[in-house]
C-alpha cells in the first residue's frame, strides 16, 4: 500500500522542516510553518469533536490560509469539501445543504452557523494537539462537487487510497522531486487542483500559488515562471492557448520549466504549435493527461510531440497508466475491436467511491468488472494502430468548456425555471479557435423578444461557466419525423436575425477602424459598426482577452478587462483610447482633468506601457530582495515632466507619509539605469513588500512586476494612488528617500 499523502507532508516536514513547502504572492513557507499552521486546524477541529466520517467546508480565496486549512482538515481525518467562494450564493448553499458538514472554513455568500473563525491561524507556538487514529486508505479524503444533469451539484467521494497511487503510477513517464516546484492555478474546487497541490508535497516540492487576476494575463504569468523558477505548469488547454498566443520577441526564458502538465479537457494539437515553434517540445517537455473526478485524477499519459502537430491528428489519451485498465465498450457493455469507436471506461484502484447519496447515479456510472472497480465515462475514443487511444467527443451532452465540465441539462433545467420562458435548448457550439461556446434556445412565452436579464438569472443559480454565451430567441422546437430534436435545424437559426438587419454605420477612419478589424478577426463578423457591444456580438472573457492581446501586439494599445467592461462598444472604446492618447501627450492637461483619482493611474500606465512597446526604454530600478527576486519599477522620461514638478511632487508625498516610523533596511540593493545607489531591506520588510505588490497587482492593470533582474521593467510605481514621474534630473537620493516613505506607508496599511 503507498503511503497517504497527508503522511508524506508530515514526513517533509520532520526531515525538511525549512524546506520552502508553499509561495503566496511573494510570501514563502516552510513545510514546518504549514505544518504547524496545519496542527492548530486539525486541534480546533478535534476540540469540536470533528475527525474520521465527518465532513468540513472549504471556502476560502486561494492562499496560504486556505492550503493549510486543507492540510489541517486531513490531519483532523474529516474530508474537505472545495467550495469557490466566488460561485453563486444558491450553488454554494445547494452543496452545503447537501453534504452536511460538520464545520465551514471560509466566508460562504450565505454565512453559516458552523462556520469557524480564523482564531487557529494566528495561534502562536505549537498546538496543543494529539492525532487520533491514523488514517486509512478507505478514508474519504474529499468531496468535490461537479454540475449534475438536474441542475443539482453532484459531489463525487475521493478516498486517500484513491489519490494515494497517483504519483507512483506516474514515476515513470514523469519523474518528480523535492527540487519541483508546482504553480496551482485553479480553484480548489476543481479537481485539477490535488494534481497540483499534492504534485508539489508528495515529493518535498514547492507550490507556487497564481493569483486568479494574474494568470489571466500572459506575459505577467510567463514572468512570473520565471520569476519563481517554476518547473511544473498545469494549464486546461484552452488557459494554454491563451499563454501560447501571447508569445513574442518580450518572453522571457524559461530554463527551469521540466514539464506543461495539460487536463480538464480535450487537447486539441494544433493549438500547441505556437508555443511549440518558440520552445520545441524537449524543454519543457508537454504532457496530456487524462483526468476525471470520478477517477480520482490522472489516469492516462500522452508525451506531446511535434508529430502531434501532423494534419489530421485528433486529441491523444495516449496509455494507461500501470496501474489502471482502459476499455473501449458499445452500449451493451461489450468491448469494441480495435479501431473501432467505443466508449472509455476507467478501472482500477482510481477509481472513487462513487457519487454522494446518489445511489441511482452511481449504480449507472460505477460498476465492477473482473474484480476491478469501473466508471463509464461518457467519452468515446478509438484506439489507434499504436494502441494509444484518442479522444472523439461524448457519448451524452456533458461538455467541457474552459477546463470545467458542464452538463447541457443543468443549464436547460435553470432556464426553464424563468417565468417568462415556455423551454430551453442548450448547445455547445464549435468555435473557429477550436473551443466551444455555450448558445441557448430559448422560447418566450407568447413568443417575440429575448426576455431581459437572463444571464444574471442563470448566474444566480449556476457557476459563471456555466452561463450560455449567445442567446437565440426561437418560436418552436424544430422535430425530426421520429420525434427527436432536430439539431441541424436548430442550429440554423442561430445564424439567422429574426428581424431584417438595420442599415449599418461603417466605423471611421484611423484609430476606430484600424480596431473594428481586430473585433471582426476575434468575433469572426464580416462587418461591426461603432454603436456595436463587444459582448451582445458573442464576445466572452476569453475573447476579451485575446482582443486586448490583438491591440497591444498589432496597435501598440493597452487596453484592460475593465476597459471592455466599461466601454463595450466599438465607439466608447475608441474615444477612451483617443482621449488616453491626447492626455498622454499633454501630462499638464491629463494631470488637471484626473487629478489623483484612479482613472489618471490607469491612464498613466496605459501611457507607460505604449512608450515601451514602441522602443522608448523607462528609466528603471530593480529593488533585489534577499531571496534574489526583484520588484521592477519604471518610472520618468516617460512623462517628460519639469524637474520643478517632480520635485513637488516628491515633497508632498513626503508630507503625507512624514511621521509614519522607520523603516528596517537591510541586505537589498536598489539599482538604476544610471549609477547604484545603496538601498536596504530587511527580510520581513521584503516579504510584506511582495504582499503589497501582489495584492496591488490583482488589480485591473500590472502595475509592479516580480521577476529576475534580466527581466526588462515593465511595471509602475505607484504612489498614494497616482504615478510618480521622476525625471533623469532627480538625484536618485529622492528616488531612495521616495521607496522609504512609501514602505512606511504601506506598514502602516498592513
Amino acid at each position: 500500500m503507498h503511503p497517504l499523502l497527508p503522511q508524506l507532508f508530515e514526513r517533509h516536514a520532520a526531515h525538511c522542516p525549512q524546506a520552502p513547502a508553499l509561495v503566496d504572492q511573494g510570501e514563502c513557507w516552510s513545510y514546518a510553518e504549514l505544518n504547524r499552521r496545519a496542527d492548530h486546524l486539525a486541534a480546533a477541529l478535534a476540540a469540536r469533536g470533528i475527525g474520521a466520517g465527518d465532513r468540513v467546508v472549504l471556502a476560502y480565496e486561494r492562499s496560504a490560509q486556505a492550503l493549510a486549512a486543507l492540510l489541517g482538515i486531513l490531519k483532523s481525518g474529516a474530508a474537505y469539501v472545495p467550495i469557490d467562494p466566488a460561485h453563486p450564493a444558491e450553488w454554494q448553499a445547494q452543496i452545503v445543504a447537501d453534504c452536511e458538514p460538520a464545520a465551514v472554513l471560509g466566508a460562504l455568500r450565505s454565512p453559516h452557523g458552523a462556520t469557524l473563525d480564523d482564531a487557529w491561524w494566528h495561534a502562536p507556538g505549537p498546538a496543543a494537539w494529539v492525532p487520533g487514529r491514523a488514517l486509512a486508505g478507505e478514508d474519504l479524503m474529499y468531496l468535490i462537487y461537479t454540475s449534475g444533469s438536474t441542475g443539482q451539484p453532484k459531489g463525487v467521494r475521493v478516498s486517500h487510497a484513491n489519490v494515494a497511487r497517483l504519483f507512483p503510477a506516474l514515476s515513470g513517464p514523469m519523474p518528480f522531486g523535492a527540487q519541483d516546484r508546482w504553480t496551482l492555478c485553479h480553484s480548489l474546487s476543481f479537481g485539477f487542483s490535488v494534481w497540483e497541490v499534492w504534485g508539489a508535497w508528495a515529493h518535498g516540492g514547492c507550490l507556487v500559488l497564481v493569483p486568479p487576476a494574474l494568470s489571466q494575463s500572459p506575459q505577467r504569468l510567463l514572468d512570473l515562471l520565471a520569476a519563481e523558477r517554476v518547473t511544473v505548469l498545469s494549464q486546461t488547454p484552452t488557459a494554454f492557448r491563451q499563454l501560447a498566443r501571447g508569445l513574442g520577441p518580450q518572453t522571457p526564458a524559461l530554463p527551469d520549466l521540466r514539464w506543461v502538465a495539460f487536463s480538464g479537457e480535450a487537447l486539441e494539437p494544433h493549438t500547441l504549435a505556437p508555443w511549440l515553434a518558440h520552445f520545441g517540445a524537449e524543454r519543457p517537455r508537454l504532457a496530456n493527461l487524462y483526468a476525471l473526478t470520478e477517477t480520482s485524477g490522472e489516469v492516462a499519459f500522452h508525451r506531446v510531440t511535434d508529430a502531434d502537430l501532423a494534419p489530421g491528428q485528433g486529441a491523444c489519451i495516449g496509455q494507461a497508466l500501470p496501474d489502471v485498465r482502459l476499455r473501449l465498450v458499445d452500449e451493451q457493455g461489450a468491448d469494441v475491436a480495435p479501431g473501432e469507436l467505443g466508449e472509455l471506461v476507467v478501472g482500477g484502484p482510481s477509481v472513487a467511491l462513487g457519487y454522494w447519496r446518489r445511489p441511482e447515479l452511481e449504480a449507472q456510472r460505477f460498476g465492477w468488472h473482473d474484480g476491478q472497480r469501473e466508471y463509464r465515462t461518457g467519452d468515446l475514443a478509438r484506439q489507434g494502430p499504436d494502441g494509444a487511444l484518442r479522444f472523439e467527443g461524448r457519448a451524452d451532452r456533458q461538455v467541457k468548456l474552459r477546463g470545467y465540465r458542464v452538463e447541457l441539462g443543468a443549464v436547460e433545467a435553470a432556464l426553464v425555471s424563468h417565468p417568462a420562458l415556455r423551454d430551453a435548448v442548450v448547445d455547445a457550439e464549435l468555435q473557429g479557435d477550436g473551443g466551444r461556446c455555450l448558445v441557448a434556445y430559448v422560447q418566450p412565452i407568447g413568443g417575440g423578444v429575448l426576455p431581459a436579464g437572463l444571464a444574471a438569472f442563470v448566474a444566480e443559480r449556476l457557476p459563471h461557466y456555466a452561463v450560455p454565451e449567445r442567446w437565440v430567441a426561437i418560436d418552436h422546437l424544430p422535430m425530426t419525423p421520429n420525434g427527436k430534436l432536430d439539431w441541424a435545424a436548430l442550429r440554423a437559426q442561430a445564424g439567422a436575425p429574426a428581424d431584417p438587419p438595420p442599415a449599418r454605420v461603417q466605423p471611421g477612419a484611423g484609430l476606430q477602424q484600424a480596431v473594428a478589424a481586430l473585433w471582426c478577426r476575434v468575433l469572426q463578423r464580416s462587418e461591426v459598426a461603432p454603436g456595436d457591444d463587444f459582448f451582445d456580438l458573442g464576445g466572452y472573457s476569453l475573447l476579451a482577452l485575446e482582443l486586448t492581446l490583438a491591440l497591444e501586439q498589432e496597435l501598440g494599445l493597452q487596453v484592460t478587462m475593465t476597459d471592455l467592461f466599461e466601454a463595450p462598444t466599438l465607439a466608447a472604446l475608441c474615444a477612451l483610447l483617443e482621449r488616453r492618447q491626447s492626455l498622454g501627450q499633454d501630462p499638464e492637461a491629463q494631470a488637471a482633468e484626473a487629478g489623483m483619482d484612479g482613472v489618471y493611474m490607469r491612464q498613466a500606465i496605459a501611457k507607460a506601457r505604449e512608450a515601451m512597446l514602441v522602443g522608448q526604454p523607462p528609466y528603471a530600478a530593480c529593488i533585489v530582495g534577499p531571496d534574489g527576486a526583484v520588484l521592477a519599477v519604471a518610472h520618468n522620461a516617460i512623462w517628460q515632466n519639469h524637474d520643478a514638478t517632480a520635485h513637488a511632487e516628491v515633497e508632498a508625498i513626503r508630507a503625507a507619509c512624514r511621521n509614519l516610523g522607520a523603516s528596517e533596511l537591510k541586505d537589498c540593493v536598489l539599482y538604476s539605469t544610471a549609477e547604484p545607489c545603496s538601498m536596504c531591506l530587511s527580510a520581513s520588510v521584503w516579504a510584506g513588500l511582495r504582499r503589497i505588490v501582489y495584492a496591488i497587482d490583482m488589480q485591473d492593470e500590472p502595475r509592479f512586476g516580480l521577476a529576475e533582474p534580466t527581466v526588462p521593467c515593465r511595471t509602475l510605481l505607484q504612489m498614494l494612488g497616482k504615478p510618480v514621474p521622476v525625471q533623469g534630473g532627480v538625484m536618485r537620493a529622492e528616488m531612495h528617500a521616495l521607496l522609504e516613505d512609501w514602505l512606511r506607508l504601506q506598514s502602516v496599511r498592513i
